[in-house]
């Protein structure tokens, strides 16, 4: 990069402007811009959806490009042929169309929530998708056919495009970014066993557990773009499981009684971390103390998930790997968006006004994507900022500067300005949580089709209209299950509860026990990361999960165990049994427990799993 565009980009920083997000908006825009020039020579209906479409796929990243590029597309095809269907269904039954669609952007959506990285966004694109299709139709149902083709195809530009031309402006992900960053999560458990070695301190595993649970939630994306990447995220989870193990260690072990022999050796594992590739598992030193030699196995089962060559050897494990699905939330997002849309949808055909069809078509974007905010309330306010930017600034496109073209071709060409517009919208670090929205209510507004087939009184009818969907959404997110951080942590940590209890049924088979255990930590991580987003975190979280942790691989070890007919004595498994009933049930009796579990210690007294000293009535 030359001196003289270092120092262009430095003067805009110093007027506020994120000198990555102007370079990738700039970029953006371009591609934006061929694409409306496409779809507008190709004589498309509604060019404008064709920059909408790059905008919306455009990434950062290449791998990110692509696979959303891949799932815009898929969902937008199938967006397009609900939306058609409903559309004819609507000419027999009115209520048929406006039920249908609540139906389906509310299925779409709580499936949605379901689902992660580019696959969850391109079912909650086939909702909104059919609603874009069926309510721009109404007015004439007879062209819904050119309409679905039209979308078809203004999408199809724009994804080829914003792949094809956005392949060569994005950048590959960097290959060693996710392990690096388990490389140094794992340095950060070695020294933190280092430190309890030398200062008991409970913030040792407070500060792992938090580390840990970031690491987690970066995970789908590092997923993305391959089926290698999605491989070794799963092998990078099995990392992560070492690590809280390690944490879990800390926990139930205030004080860790290390030889200096085996401190350096730690030491020097730690130090190594960062830039090896692949790691000498640690000597069990002999006559040791049982407690340090689980703690020795602990660090070499983390070095071992760490070493690329034992990754074939835990292949088969990967079919265990079970991942938290908000099942609750998707209840309620499917509930939420089903009776507004629903709702607003009746109010149409109850009084006819042609707004409620714009008003419907912004509830479906809001309804969809924001339900798997942590916040969408919060969010809301930024989002219809943007709204209310992007539909002034196509009214004074349409009525202040296309007045002045003589064709669409210039109608095109008088956009581009509005759409440089957009570069410094989304740059600016005072706009940028509402330029997404400025950008695709303006682009959405402006059809540029000569002559304009709408008068002034309708386009600010449609323009505020739209703009009102965030602010009924807003209320939605308020009042119908109210969606944020405090209640989200509420409600994951009811499920964990509940699950946990499932856990300890009898005759579970061993691949469905390791599911329900990868299942709860993944629950558990997230619920720490809620915590720790949330303005008034609660500092005791950490701890109670780490003791959740431990009373799940309790759990775990007992089923394991009663599995295993040669391991333990009769009397003993049906003292395990009775440990587990008493666990399963609500109602359960504490005192009773506590006083199995110690009759369970004096029989089983190598049973390592540190778990023994957990209070049962957490």
């Amino acid at each position: 990069m030359s001196s003289a565009t270092l120092s262009f980009l430095s003067l805009f920083e110093r007027a506020g402007f994120d000198r990555n997000r102007l370079t990738f908006a700039f970029k953006t825009a371009i591609v934006a811009f061929i694409a409306l020039v496409v779809a507008q020579a190709l004589g498309l209906e509604h060019p404008q959806w064709s920059a909408m479409t790059v905008w919306a796929t455009a990434q950062p990243m290449r791998e990110h490009l692509l696979e959303k590029g891949l799932w815009r597309f898929l969902g937008t095809i199938s967006g397009i042929i609900v939306g058609v269907a409903l559309i004819f269904a609507g000419q027999w039954q009115p209520w048929a169309l406006v039920l249908g669609l609540a139906l389906w952007v509310g299925l779409c959506s709580g499936i949605g929530l379901l689902q992660r990285g580019m696959v969850a966004y391109g079912t909650i694109l086939a909702g909104y998708s059919a609603a874009m299709v069926a309510l721009l139709s109404t007015a004439h149902p007879e062209h819904v056919l050119l309409l679905g083709l039209d979308r078809f195809l203004t999408i199809a530009v724009g994804v080829v495009l914003a792949m094809g031309l956005g392949y060569f402006f994005t950048p590959k992900r960097p290959a060693h970014t996710l392990s690096d960053a388990l490389r140094a999560t794992s340095a950060a458990c070695l020294h933190s066993v280092l430190s309890q070695a030398k200062s008991p301190a409970s913030a040792h595993t407070t500060d792992l557990l938090q580390k840990i649970a970031l690491l987690d939630e970066g995970m789908d994306m590092h997923a993305i773009g391959s089926l290698k990447s999605r491989q070794r995220v799963q092998q990078a989870r099995f990392v992560l499981l070492a690590q809280l193990n390690l944490a879990l260690y800390l926990q139930q072990h205030p004080q860790v009684n290390l030889s200096e022999d085996l401190q350096a050796a730690i030491a020097a594992c730690a130090q190594a971390m960062p830039s090896a590739t692949a790691f000498t598992t640690l000597p069990t030193p002999p006559q040791t103390h049982a407690a340090t030699a689980e703690l020795v196995s602990l660090i070499n089962a983390l070095l071992l998930a760490l070493n690329p060559s034992s990754q074939t050897t835990r292949t088969p494990a990967n079919t265990h790997l079970r991942l938290h699905r908000n099942w609750l939330g998707a209840a309620h997002t499917f509930v939420r968006s089903f009776s507004v849309l629903g709702a607003v949808g009746l109010l149409w055909l109850y009084t006819g006004w042609s707004f409620l069809p714009f008003m419907m078509l912004g509830l479906s974007v809001m309804l969809s994507i924001f339900a798997s905010f942590e916040n969408p309330a919060w969010f809301m306010r930024y989002v219809t900022l943007g709204q209310a930017m992007g539909a002034g600034a196509a009214l004074v496109c349409m009525w202040w500067v296309w007045p002045l073209a003589h064709s669409s071709w210039q109608m095109v060409w008088w956009m581009l300005p509005f759409m440089a517009s957009c570069v410094f919208i989304y740059a600016h670090k005072r706009s940028m949580l509402a330029s997404f929205d400025y950008i695709m209510v303006m682009l959405i507004l402006l059809q540029p089709s000569f002559p304009i087939h709408i008068d002034f009184a309708q386009s600010v009818g449609n323009a505020v209209s739209v703009v009102m969907g965030p602010a009924i959404a807003l209320l939605a997110y308020r009042f119908i299950f109210p969606a944020h951080p405090s209640k989200r942590l509420q409600h994951l940590l009811t499920m964990v509860r509940y699950e946990t209890r499932a856990l300890c049924a009898p005759h579970l088979q061993a691949d469905q026990v390791l599911a329900k255990r990868t299942r709860l930590i993944h629950s558990l991580l997230r619920a720490q990361r809620l915590n720790d987003k949330h303005a008034q975190s609660n500092p005791d979280i950490a701890t109670d999960i780490l003791k959740q942790l431990a009373k799940i691989e309790l759990i775990v070890g007992l089923q394991q165990s009663l599995q295993d007919h040669t391991q333990v004595s009769s009397s003993t498994r049906r003292l395990m049994r009775a440990v587990l009933k008493t666990w399963q049930s609500p109602e359960r009796d504490a005192q009773q427990a506590t006083h199995m579990l110690q009759v369970l210690h004096q029989r089983l007294p190598t049973f390592t799993l540190l778990h023994l000293m957990l209070n049962p009535a957490q």
